[in-house]
């Protein structure tokens, strides 16, 4: 069976949708080009299939692994009488102030964010610096 016939099998069966039997029939196509022959363009379609679908159960493995440490954060957190506090725990998960330990190798949401924003600041300001101008012309010293 051939390459093609096999992704329209797949797709008559439910397991492809149409967009992604026509982004691996073209991508079978181009690997036909480079190769110039359909046996190694179908290794490698074959191994570049695996590879996704490895990084895929890693990312889901990990996906579900800080979903239970966030599961375990806050169905055992305790608020300052020693009540279970579930929605606290999620505020602090969300907004993290200082307040409480947060679990090993976690950070809130507003943290990641001024992270993420610290580095696009820092990425700005080294591109304003690189092409700023000179005090004697007023020119731009990159160009």
């Amino acid at each position: 069976m051939s390459v093609k016939n096999c992704l329209d099998s797949a797709h008559a069966q439910g397991a492809l949708s149409s967009d992604e039997r026509d982004a691996l029939v073209k991508v079978f196509d181009s690997l036909v080009e480079h190769y110039g022959t359909a046996d190694q363009a179908k290794a490698e379609l074959v191994a570049r299939l695996l590879r996704q679908h490895e990084g895929g159960k890693r990312q889901a493995l990990l996906s579900d692994a800080t979903r239970q440490k966030v599961e375990t954060y806050m169905l055992g957190y305790r608020n300052a009488r020693a009540e279970p506090d579930p929605a606290a725990a999620l505020v602090h998960l969300i907004e993290h102030n200082g307040q409480v330990a947060m679990p090993e190798g976690m950070s809130s949401v507003v943290g990641r964010a001024h992270a993420i924003r610290s580095q696009a600041h820092g990425m700005m300001e080294g591109m304003l610096y690189e092409f700023r101008r000179t005090k004697l012309l007023g020119e731009t010293r990159s160009l």
